[in-house]
C-alpha cells in the first residue's frame, strides 16, 4: 500500500511536469501566433493610411482569425482583440470594403462601376497612343507647332478624365509633358532665328509652365528686353510696361528691368494702368513713392493700398504706408504699424527713422533719440537727431539735472554748431552745478 502511494505519487507528479512541459510549449506557440498577428495588425494598419483598404481588411481579418485560435493568450489580450474586432465591425471604411466596394481614384465604387472605368481607361489609353501617333515631326515650324497642338490635347484630355491621378495615366502624361518641352524648345529656337521674337517668347513661356529651367528663363529674359525696346522706339508704353513686368517675374537680372519699369510708368497715365487692370505691387508701390514724392499724400495712399492689397509682406511698401500715416497725423497707427515691421523684419534704418520722427512729433524725446541714435550715420536723420538731443537737453534742466542736460546738449553740439547752446553751456561753467541758477537761464 506504501509502495502504491508512492507510486501514485511519482506518476502525478510526472503528470504534473508533462503538463507544465506541454502548457510552456503552447504559451511558445501561442506567443507566436500573437506576435504574427500583432505584425498582420500593423501591416493592415500601413495599407489603411496608404488607402488601399481591400488589402487592409484583409490583414485585419487574418489577424483577427488568428487571435480567435488562441487559448490562454485570448484570455489576457481580449481588450486588445476586442478592440480590432469592433474597429472590423463599425470602421465606415472598413465597412464598404466589406460590402464589396473598391476605393479608387479618391472615390467608392461597386465592381460593376470598377469594371466601366477601366473600359474606359482603355478607351483613354488607346486616344493617347492615336495623339502620340498622329504627331510626326518633320521639321518645319508649322510641323512642330502641330505637333506641340496635338501632346497639349492630349495632356488636356488627361486633365479632363477621372484617371489625371492614375499612375498609368500620369505616367503618359509625363512622356506627353517630355514632347511639349522638347519641341517647344525647337519652334523658339526656329522662331528667333526669323527674327519672330513674340512667338519665340510664347514657346519659352510654355515650356516654363512645366518646368523651371534658368537657361531658358535667361533666353526668354533677353527676348523680352529686347522687346521693350522695340515697343518703347514704337512709342507703345503700356504694351513694353506688360512685356516688363513679365522679365522681372524671370527674377533674372532686376538691375535692368526695373530701371525700364521706372522710365515706362513716367510716359504712362495712373488711370491708363488701372484700366488695363496691371496686377503688380511693385508698379502701384513706385507710383506710391512718386506721388508721396510730390506731397499727393491721398493718391499715394490709394496707390499704395492697392500695392498691400497685392502684397502684404512687401516692407518696402509697409513702410510708406507708415510714412503716409505720420504724415496725415495718424501717429498712433503709424507708430503700431512701424514697430510691426522692425519685430518682422529687424531694424530697418528707414524704419527707425520714421519711428523716430514719430516720437518727435509726440514730443517723446527719450524715445525719438533711442531709434534715431541706431541711424545717427544717416544724413537726413542728424538734424532730427540735434532737435531730440537739445530738447532733451532743456527738459533735463528744467527737472533739476544739469549733469544730464549737459551731456544731451554737448552730444547736439556734436551734430552741428548751435548759439544758443554755446551760451548756456558757457552759464554752466560760470554757475556750476547750481540747479535754481540753471534752470532760469533757458
Amino acid at each position: 500500500m506504501k509502495r502504491l502511494n508512492r507510486n501514485t505519487k511519482i506518476l502525478l507528479s510526472l503528470l504534473i511536469i508533462s503538463l507544465l512541459i506541454f502548457s510552456a510549449i503552447h504559451l511558445l506557440e501561442e506567443k507566436e501566433i500573437y506576435e504574427l498577428s500583432t505584425e498582420m495588425v500593423k501591416e493592415g494598419e500601413k495599407y489603411y493610411q496608404k488607402k488601399e483598404y481591400k488589402k487592409a481588411k484583409m490583414f485585419f481579418d487574418r489577424a483577427l482569425k488568428r487571435y480567435n485560435d488562441l487559448i490562454i493568450l485570448k484570455l489576457i489580450k481580449r481588450n486588445e482583440i476586442q478592440k480590432l474586432k469592433e474597429r472590423i465591425e463599425n470602421d465606415p471604411i472598413l465597412q464598404k470594403v466589406a460590402k464589396g466596394f473598391i476605393f479608387y481614384n479618391g472615390k467608392w465604387i461597386n465592381e460593376k462601376q470598377l469594371e466601366a472605368l477601366m473600359k474606359e481607361k482603355r478607351r483613354l489609353k488607346q486616344k493617347i497612343d492615336t495623339y502620340l501617333k498622329t504627331a510626326k515631326f518633320f521639321g518645319s515650324i508649322e510641323d512642330i507647332e502641330n505637333n506641340i497642338t496635338i501632346y497639349q490635347n492630349a495632356v488636356k484630355e488627361i486633365e479632363e478624365s477621372p484617371f489625371k491621378r492614375d499612375r498609368d495615366i500620369q505616367r503618359l502624361k509625363k512622356k506627353l509633358i517630355g514632347k511639349i518641352i522638347f519641341l517647344s524648345e525647337e519652334a523658339a529656337k526656329k522662331h528667333t532665328k526669323q527674327g519672330n521674337l513674340d512667338r519665340a517668347a510664347y514657346y519659352y513661356e510654355l515650356i516654363l509652365d512645366y518646368t523651371d529651367q534658368p537657361s531658358l528663363k535667361k533666353k526668354l529674359f533677353e527676348i523680352y528686353m529686347k522687346n521693350i525696346n522695340e515697343y518703347i522706339a514704337e512709342g507703345k508704353y503700356v504694351e513694353a510696361l506688360e512685356i516688363a513686368l513679365k522679365a522681372k517675374n524671370l527674377n533674372v537680372d532686376n538691375s535692368s528691368v526695373l530701371p525700364k519699369i521706372e522710365y515706362l510708368l513716367s510716359k504712362i497715365d495712373v488711370e491708363e494702368i488701372f484700366l488695363k487692370k496691371i496686377e503688380d505691387p511693385y508698379v502701384y508701390l513706385l507710383l506710391a513713392k512718386k506721388s508721396y514724392d510730390r506731397f499727393d499724400i491721398l493718391e499715394a495712399q490709394k496707390l499704395v493700398e492697392k500695392s498691400l492689397n497685392l502684397n502684404p509682406d512687401n516692407m518696402e511698401a509697409v513702410i510708406l504706408y507708415g510714412k503716409i500715416l505720420f504724415t496725415t497725423g495718424e501717429y498712433e497707427k503709424a507708430e503700431k504699424l512701424i514697430k510691426e515691421v522692425i519685430s518682422k523684419y529687424g531694424e530697418n534704418p528707414e524704419a527707425l527713422t520714421v519711428l523716430g520722427d514719430i516720437y518727435l512729433k509726440k514730443e517723446d524725446y527719450s524715445k525719438a533719440v533711442l531709434y534715431l541714435q541706431k541711424v545717427n550715420n544717416m544724413e537726413k536723420v542728424k538734424d532730427r537727431l540735434f532737435i531730440a538731443y537739445k530738447k532733451l537737453g532743456f527738459l533735463k534742466l528744467k527737472e533739476g539735472n544739469p549733469k544730464k542736460a549737459e551731456e544731451y546738449l554737448s552730444k547736439a553740439l556734436r551734430i552741428k554748431d548751435d548759439p544758443q547752446i554755446f551760451s548756456l553751456l558757457e552759464r554752466f561753467t560760470f554757475h556750476g552745478r547750481d540747479t535754481e541758477k540753471l534752470k532760469n537761464i533757458t
